[in-house]
């Protein structure tokens, strides 16, 4: 079994924060993740806490299989975070934390951006009421 290194002093990589990412999007805790993965609740914990190096190898590639992602997506990820979240990365994330009420209310709101049924001055319009919310 390789021996993992743990870190005196956080370090929050991008890959763990990812990881993290990946993780709550399933919904998963990480106890969860361990479990699947015959791991410790703690390791999980630590890798994405930047307390352990994030894993490689056989271990990395079952998270991502547990994640439901390609290696190579999994690095696209790391990239656009490296890079800082770009719009698509941020609403897919806004997107994932809705109540399926919620949900149902953003996906009309962008079908009817998306079909350019709305001018620009009813653009304007939900932006004046947007703003008042923030």
């Amino acid at each position: 079994m390789k021996k993992v290194r743990r870190h005196h002093k956080v370090i929050i990589t991008p890959q763990a924060k990812v990881l993290k990412s990946l993780r709550e999007k399933k919904k998963l805790s990480t106890r969860e993740v361990a479990e699947a993965l015959g791991l410790s609740g703690s390791y999980i914990s630590q890798i994405e806490n930047g307390r352990t190096n994030v894993p490689s190898g056989e271990r990395m590639l079952s998270l991502l299989e547990l994640y439901g992602i390609k290696p190579k997506y999994f690095k696209q990820l790391v990239k656009e975070w490296k890079d800082g979240p770009n719009e698509l990365v941020k609403a897919q994330e806004l997107l994932s934390s809705l109540q399926e009420s919620e949900l149902k209310i953003a996906i009309n709101l962008l079908d009817l951006l998306a079909s350019k049924k709305i001018d620009s001055k009813q653009i304007e319009l939900l932006e004046t009421m947007l703003s008042h919310f923030s």
